[in-house]
């Protein structure tokens, strides 16, 4: 995996669009196990429609964790085998699109902080204990990172209502050695 060091990695979030349909969170499980697939379905998880009116290929539940995606982008990405990823049955009420709920299990470890308090620039983390997968999160986040391969397909194929930003860039702010993402 050395070549992998100099590899960009990318933040993948809602494009929060004018309109868009925001999901009630209707889990009874922990939102971030199940975000990053500790939790399985196996029957629909029902929900229905808490805000707006447009329908995406990403729409995101209120829970600011979860999140479901279209046929297409489930067709998209299993056509190019896209790694990191499962789903699991949703059944949004009054929608005939079809939907999936999205995980991430793909992994790397924890994020490389700064010791000192305060605001910082680029997220990092060891390359050597990324699983390779094209999602992943890194340990004790509900972040989503992917690779430039992912990025790619994801913007030549106009996947509707994300945002992707290069972890380089994104700002963040540390607590110190205590600190939490």
């Amino acid at each position: 995996m050395g070549s992998n060091k100099t590899k960009d990695f990318f933040s993948l979030h809602s494009g929060q669009k004018k309109n868009e349909i925001i999901l009630h969170a209707t889990f009874t499980d922990d939102s971030f196990k199940v975000s990053s697939g500790e939790i399985e379905y196996s029957k629909p998880l029902f929900t229905n429609i808490k805000l707006g009116n447009k329908l995406y290929d990403v729409l995101f539940f209120d829970d600011g964790v979860n999140m479901v995606i279209s046929e297409r982008l489930f067709r998209l990405l299993k056509n190019n085998n896209i790694t990191g990823w499962k789903t699991y049955p949703v059944s949004i009420n009054n929608v005939k699109n079809k939907y999936y709920g999205f995980q991430i299990i793909g992994k790397s470890d924890k994020l490389i902080e700064p010791r000192d308090e305060g605001f910082y620039k680029g997220y990092k983390f060891d390359v050597n204990t990324w699983d390779g997968s094209d999602f992943f999160s890194p340990n004790d986040t509900n972040l989503r990172f992917i690779t430039e391969k992912l990025k790619v397909l994801l913007e030549n194929n106009e996947v509707t209502n994300i945002d992707i930003d290069n972890i380089k860039d994104i700002e963040a702010y540390s607590f110190g050695d205590s600190s939490i993402i």
